[in-house]
């Protein structure tokens, strides 16, 4: 069962010292989603339907990004998962498009 997966996915993430939060509710959710669809692997199709559900396209991009890193744990070690499509783009936040670091003009003095 792909939930039984993704609780294992999240437990390797947080071992790994993420706090995985918002991503493990978000899976879960795409697992009850899966479910309702009686797909027992990741597909593309499934995710696609899933994510397109958010309301803008950089809570999609999110939404397909937690699916296609859970989709690659799971790839490896049954090749029946699929690794959805990035059609939605990739969700950047304003901190990872600085590096992490928001300067302003005034800040820097130029």
């Amino acid at each position: 069962m792909l939930a039984d997966l993704i609780d294992s996915y999240i437990e390797m993430r947080r071992a790994c010292g993420f706090a995985f939060k918002s991503e493990g509710s978000c899976l879960r959710s795409f697992a009850a989603f899966s479910d309702s669809m009686a797909k027992n692997h990741v597909c593309n199709e499934t995710a696609l339907a899933w994510a397109a559900q958010a309301k803008s396209v950089q809570q999609r991009a999110r939404r397909l990004g937690n699916v296609r890193r859970f989709a690659r744990y799971a790839r490896a070690e049954d090749a029946r998962h699929e690794i959805p499509s990035a059609v939605f783009g990739r969700a950047v936040s304003s901190r990872s498009a600085t590096g992490g670091l928001m300067f302003s003009v005034l800040r820097l003095g130029c």
